[in-house]
């Protein structure tokens, strides 16, 4: 016991010095390549016989994926194909290889355990009843222990027989591993409150004891028989009472089962979900996940060195990492649970890899730019060689990523030209090549129509011109169509639009270039007839009109199409629209209406025609001019004698509401007697006494200007009588 408590001591020790010399994140590691497997992809288990992978499906139903690496991943598929696909009755939660029977085990969502038969890739049996979640195997005796959150069901696997179950007295089982040395079961109690490892007899799965644990396992449980050691990952920590934080990978002495050490492989950002043990190399690769305690960066792939017990690489990852499996190519193949992918880690300083490399299908006299796709897994900087070559021989002119084949010497129509490229890290490089033959180059067409928006009785025309990089004579044919409908006989290059065209159409025109050679171009441009707008002419009958005027307007309209209507009519007060009428060709607008129009304003007559789809406007427009005052008057008697009194009742009318004075003026034959004013008097009084019968009096009212324009007088005449 004494050397036990020392070698743990010095483990520990050994392992915090580790862990701060050791560079955390490597570049010399990361995804090589990915497949596209389907929603939540979960276990992964791979032949080593064949190199398949094989993921089960978590979410996709009833489908298992198989991938090849040796094959090139297909394109993303919206559903499966037969041939890489294992149907199940259920989804599958996780599988195991008895390479021995050729069988893989799978555990499904209905508790059934599948048998798989590997050459056939096809479901011969299933256990009821039998699991769940997780499945583990003795190769030795070929006894599967297959495990729901309750129970754990030994199975031979010869048979599918059921040799013995357990249920659990306690918490949440979930991972399972197999010691083949201790001949024990080991089983992550993921109970929230009292997370355990549950050690039990792997014949008859009698339980050897319950191990307390310092935070909450899942899957996290690999047996290193090398070292003695169980290896069980924290999730998440304890609850309500964390003792440990999540993201922490202990190490139980298989003999004593007691905790010698433990190491922070989360990096305080994510629990630890799954391992993968590799005797071989003394590496335990820890799946870490987002989460655990905080939504922080914390997925990535984390090796830990099983002798030092010291963790050696971070690989970062950029996508929530599943349950994981060593391929015998090298790759640590993760099942990518947030992006739906099968995931090819390398492990190490990994090769460039080129993904694509195409040269399409090059013409003549065109500049080849090649379809590729490279990477490095390691996010290394990486170069690229070119070599390009002419039917067989080295170019030894260009050494860059494009060849233009216009250049002398770099290949005509019928020639092979070829590129090798390399991509290199500068520890590993990759090539890869691609040939095409470069085709006959189609001639290139220039065409132009006269007009894009024609109106209906145009000509229009197109003008073409073609040229062929091979040098070829090219010939250019004609066709028209109006509305996607050909027009017989229409070959030449214009289209009388009078006889093929009208509002509305769309009239192309469509060019062949032929060179001779089965090279045949085709471009085509499209012009769709407008409408013709109406045309208005508007006449007032004045352009200086007063407060009380009428306006009488003439609209004249003509119409390309004949389909416009006039009028509809506009009377604007300085710029604000006053009136609206819909009439004829005529209308009047009397500006003594209140508001149409007075001394110094503007007043605007629109004329508007339109054929329902554009509209045309006339505009006259012309300022108030003042109206004079004008003066009014009304005599007493009109052929009065000379002992009446004659009366003049003299008044202003002034249009624009100005008020003026005016005067009287009184006339006896062509001699003024009398002037009265300027005064705003009604009434003006004349004397008769001194005429004689037969005199002839007028009286004038002339108003005084109003500023702008003088009065008009008005006048009124009376003769005098004999008295009776």
């Amino acid at each position: 016991m004494g050397q036990r408590m020392r070698r743990s001591v010095w483990v520990t020790v050994l392992a915090m010095l580790l862990s701060l010399l050791l560079t955390q994140v490597v570049r010399g590691a990361g995804v090589a390549q990915t497949w596209s497997i389907g929603p939540e992809p979960f276990g992964v288990t791979v032949d080593a016989s064949t190199g398949k992978v094989y993921v089960a499906s978590s979410r996709l139903g009833t489908l298992m994926a198989i991938v090849d690496p040796a094959v090139p991943p297909p394109p993303p598929e919206p559903f499966p194909t037969p041939d890489r696909w294992i149907t199940f009755p259920a989804s599958q939660t996780m599988s195991v290889i008895d390479p021995a029977l050729g069988r893989m085990f799978v555990t499904l969502a209905n508790n059934a355990v599948a048998i798989v038969d590997l050459s056939t890739n096809t479901m011969v049996a299933s256990v009821p009843d039998a699991g769940s979640i997780g499945i583990a195997l003795d190769p030795a005796s070929h006894r599967v222990y297959a495990q729901t959150p309750g129970a754990i069901t030994l199975i031979d696997g010869t048979n599918g027989a059921v040799l013995v179950r357990t249920v659990a007295t306690n918490g949440f089982w979930w991972g399972i591993s197999h010691d083949p040395t201790r001949h024990r079961v080991y089983v992550a109690n993921a109970d929230n409150y009292h997370p355990s490892l549950v050690v039990l007899n792997d014949s008859d799965l009698s339980l050897i004891r319950d191990v307390p644990l310092r935070a909450v396992p899942r899957f996290t449980l690999s047996v290193d028989t090398a070292h003695d050691l169980i290896y069980v990952g924290g999730l998440a920590a304890i609850y309500p009472t964390a003792i440990d934080p999540a993201g922490r990978l202990y190490a139980i002495d298989a003999a004593t089962l007691e905790t010698t050490a433990s190491i922070d492989v989360g990096g305080g950002a994510g629990g630890v979900f799954s391992t993968t043990l590799d005797p071989a190399t003394n590496s335990l690769y820890v799946s870490t996940i987002d989460g655990y305690p905080s939504s922080t960066r914390g997925d990535a792939i984390v090796v830990v060195d099983t002798a030092t017990f010291a963790v050696t690489q971070r690989i970062p990852l950029a996508f929530q990492p599943g349950q994981s499996a060593l391929h015998p190519d090298g790759h640590l193949y993760v099942a990518a649970f947030s992006t739906s992918q099968l995931a090819a880690v390398c492990l190490t300083n990994c090769a460039p890899v080129i993904d694509s490399l195409s040269l399409g299908s090059p013409s003549t006299a065109t500049v080849v730019s090649p379809y590729t796709s490279f990477r490095d897994p390691d996010g290394d900087a990486v170069t690229a060689t070119y070599r390009w070559s002419l039917n067989g021989a080295v170019i030894t002119d260009v050494s860059g990523p494009t060849l233009d084949l216009g250049a002398p010497g770099h290949g005509d129509r019928g020639d092979v030209i070829s590129l090798v490229l390399t991509i290199s890290d500068g520890t590993f490089s990759t090539t890869r090549s691609a040939s095409a033959v470069i085709e006959n180059a189609l001639p290139a067409i220039s065409l132009k129509l006269s007009s894009v928006t024609p109106r209906t009785n145009d000509t229009l025309t197109a003008t073409a011109s073609a040229s062929d990089a091979d040098g070829d004579a090219v010939t250019l044919a004609y066709s028209w169509s109006r509305n996607g409908t050909l027009i017989a006989g229409a070959t030449g290059t214009s289209l009388d639009l009078t006889q093929y065209g009208d509002r509305g159409d769309v009239i192309a025109v469509n060019v062949s270039a032929d060179d001779g050679h089965g090279g045949v171009s085709t471009r085509t441009e499209r012009a769709t007839v407008a409408d013709s707008a109406p045309v208005v002419t508007l006449t007032t009958s004045t352009t200086a009109p007063k407060t009380n005027d009428t306006i009488f307007a003439t609209a004249t309209m003509t119409d390309a199409e004949g389909d416009a209507r006039c009028c509809g009519w506009y009377l604007k007060r300085n710029g604000a629209v006053v009136w609206y009428v819909s009439g004829g060709t005529t209308m009047a607008f009397d500006l003594n209406r209140p508001g149409w129009g007075d001394r110094g304003d503007t007043v605007t007559i629109e004329a508007v025609a339109g054929d329902g789809t554009l509209e045309t406007r006339a505009v006259v427009s012309a300022v108030v001019v003042n109206s004079p005052p004008v003066g009014g008057v009304a005599l007493s008697n009109y052929s009065p004698t000379k002992k009446d009194d004659l009366v003049a009742y003299g008044s202003v009318f002034d249009a624009d509401g100005d008020v003026v004075p005016f005067t009287y003026t009184w006339q006896v034959g062509q001699k003024v007697k009398l002037v009265v004013g300027p005064t705003s008097a009604s009434s003006s009084r004349f004397d008769l006494r001194e005429l004689q019968p037969g005199d002839v009096v007028t009286v004038t009212v002339t108003p005084a200007s109003d500023g702008f324009d003088p009065g008009v007088p008005s006048s009124a005449t009376a003769v005098v009588r004999s008295p009776k």
